[in-house]
């Protein structure tokens, strides 16, 4: 059994990087100006960077870090392969409540958000589904020292539309 699962595991691997492959990637540059400046929140110069491979084609990112008062989070804008492996959790559509976890899949503005937050560590992460056509592409919060509502708020301060549309052209 595990080979069989092994082995559509690798089907599906191989299946996106034909995908990507023959998906218009955007240049780096022009996603680093979408990862604005937060009023408030000190940020680092974005930087962003383009990879191909014959096996899994092209993907493009840009990552920005960010800080105020002890709390952090990384914004990364991801396109390609990366990002279709990151929209793995939107297909589980799993949820979950306890002491000192929450996982939701949700749908804020007509994208899919899928939110992981460690409530005893304030810290999680925060998924956007861009484009989940190819090219496939993500929008991630990865956050330290911020409540599940707070992270959210940030990652709502960035341009999705405008990210979506990037990606679409």
């Amino acid at each position: 059994m595990y080979r069989k699962i092994g082995l559509l595991v690798g089907i599906l691997i191989v299946g996106l990087g034909f995908c990507a492959a023959n998906a218009k990637m955007p240049a780096y540059d022009a996603l680093t100006g979408l990862l604005v400046d937060i009023k408030g929140w000190e940020a680092t110069a974005a930087e962003g960077s383009q990879m191909n491979h014959p096996m899994t084609g092209e993907m493009v990112s840009a990552t920005r870090d960010y800080s105020k008062d002890g709390a952090t989070f990384t914004a990364n804008l991801i396109g390609g392969g990366p990002a279709q492996m990151a929209m793995m959790p939107f297909a589980m559509n799993f949820s979950l409540d306890s002491s000192d976890e929450m996982v939701k899949n949700e749908d804020i503005d007509g994208f899919k958000v899928h939110r992981q937050h460690y409530k005893s560590d304030k810290e999680g992460s925060v998924v956007v589904a861009i484009s989940d056509t190819a090219p496939a592409a993500v929008f991630v919060l990865n956050y330290e020292g911020l409540s599940a509502e707070d992270a959210l708020e940030m990652v709502k301060k960035f341009p999705w539309k405008k990210m979506q549309k990037i990606f679409s052209n």
